[in-house]
């Protein structure tokens, strides 16, 4: 497969990123918040940073619960990396900023952490999943809307290097009637089944009708039919050595790939929405994604469940 170009720049592009976005984070008991602020602030390697924005704040939740200590561990190392401002509630960070990412694991915290930036109409980045139900996801997509605040949300694996050359050679490869992803399960079933799915709607979405799951101690297994025709596995494996991957059998070709990549594409994506306003992803889209984990989750033993009832 061809390599996807993502680096380069028009002068226009080069000038937007010299002028650094404030960005606020929420969610830090996530990993994610710090390996975001690395490529802002310019703790990697020189060829990796991502400039155009600088984290200046972030939210400190004091946490009591499983993720506790890994909210602590992460604050140190994002006051390491400079940030200057830790609140104690989203809304005191208005003003502090020109941009938030909202990473919680919990998908459940999401529409709370990010409701006051998206009705003060602010660029919001919404870590995977969205939401862990339809009904919340089409709430911050409403806010969103109603606010005109541009909202992006989807998994860094969406972005991965296989993926994106997929897109590629999409015509070489000719429509795939059918395929698989896979990802390991963890702690719930949208928390980590949210990068299969979105594996998927990048190959062959958007589009999803209904779901057919099973489930057992240590997998999820599910089938998802399209409107185009297509029916495509999604495999979500406990006890698995981790990693993320897909096949297809398309018309013109077949094959299968292991998907490798890290942060740096997502954070492009995400700091050029932050300068230019224009999330770099449907909504609708994301919302999909949400709809097929919920309805991941309510198939039993194989029932179908549509897309179109939740």
């Amino acid at each position: 497969m061809g390599v996807q170009k993502t680096g380069g720049k028009t002068g226009t592009e080069e000038q937007a990123v010299n002028e650094e976005v404030r960005v606020g984070l929420l969610g830090i008991e996530n990993s994610h918040s710090a390996a975001y602020t690395r490529l802002w602030q310019g703790e990697v390697p020189p060829e990796q940073r991502v400039p155009g924005a600088r984290v200046v704040a972030c939210l400190n939740q004091g946490r009591t619960d499983q993720d506790a200590e890994d909210e602590k561990k992460f604050l140190a190392q994002l006051q390491e990396m400079g940030v200057e401002h830790v609140v104690r509630r989203p809304e005191d960070m208005l003003g502090l900023v020109d941009a938030v990412a909202v990473v919680s694991r919990s998908g459940n915290e999401h529409l709370p952490l990010a409701a006051p930036f998206l009705r003060a109409g602010l660029p919001c980045f919404v870590d995977k999943p969205l939401a862990d139900d339809v009904a919340t996801a089409r709430q911050i997509v409403a806010l969103a809307r109603e606010h005109n605040a541009p909202l992006f949300s989807a998994s860094a694996v969406r972005y991965y290097k296989e993926v994106l050359e997929y897109g590629e050679e999409r015509e070489e490869i000719g429509p795939a009637k059918t395929g698989s992803v896979w990802c390991p399960a963890s702690r719930n079933l949208p928390f980590y089944g949210i990068h299969a799915v979105e594996i998927m709607s990048a190959l062959w979405g958007p589009g999803a009708k209904w779901v057919s799951a099973f489930h057992s101690e240590d997998k999820h297994v599910a089938w998802v039919g399209y409107e185009h025709g297509g029916v495509y596995a999604v495999h979500l494996i406990r006890y698995a050595y981790p990693g993320f991957g897909f096949t297809y059998m398309g018309e013109k070709k077949s094959g299968f790939s292991a998907c490798t990549g890290d942060y740096g594409n997502i954070c492009r994506l995400m700091t050029k929405m932050f300068h230019d306003r224009q999330s770099p992803l449907d909504p609708a889209i994301s919302l999909e994604s949400v709809a097929i984990l919920e309805a991941f989750e309510k198939s039993q033993e194989g029932q179908v469940v549509e897309l179109a009832a939740l």
